[in-house]
């Protein structure tokens, strides 16, 4: 077997012990570990970025937030949920304020953090907005639908009844 071969099958089977631990498709990383025969370091970035991406999706509570807004359930909360974003701008100037007065440098990253989050939430309120209009429009398209249909089928029956008494 050549060296290249067996960095290959070594790589695939690291790959597949991850799929089996993670739960991550098997077939996207065995051809994402072709694909990047030559390119490790890029295939270990990309990894570790679809990974960071899931976990905050999963456990940061505006993520969590704004995954519940946007359910059909959610969608008449998503106006509401901009008011969300006034105590983040607000933690976002205090944090810029503090760096401004001598505080730590490290503090606009929480500024960014901050400004990031506020922004999400002013976003989602215009966005789930047209949504639940769009849904809404699709649901009482969908009645105006279905009692026409139901219309139609008690006409028929009253003229079937008439047409069984004469």
């Amino acid at each position: 077997m050549s060296p290249v071969s067996s960095n290959i099958s070594t790589r695939q089977s690291l790959f597949r012990a991850i799929a089996r631990r993670d739960g991550m498709t098997l077939v996207l990383l065995l051809l994402v570990a072709e694909h990047l025969e030559g390119r490790c370091m890029f295939g270990i970035i990309w990894g570790l970025t679809a990974r960071a991406h899931y976990c905050f999706r999963r456990f940061m509570p505006t993520n969590i937030a704004l995954d519940a807004i946007h359910t059909r359930r959610g969608l008449k909360w998503g106006v509401p949920a901009m008011l969300v974003a006034v105590p983040y701008a607000l933690a976002a100037a205090l944090c810029a304020g503090l760096v401004e007065a001598g505080g730590s440098g490290w503090l606009y990253v929480l500024t960014v953090l901050f400004v990031w989050n506020a922004l999400k939430f002013v976003v989602a309120g215009p966005a789930t907005l047209f949504r639940l209009l769009a849904v809404r429009h699709r649901e009482a398209h969908a009645r105006r639908l279905s009692s026409a249909n139901s219309q139609k089928i008690q006409r028929v029956q009253q003229s079937a009844r008439s047409l069984v008494r004469n």
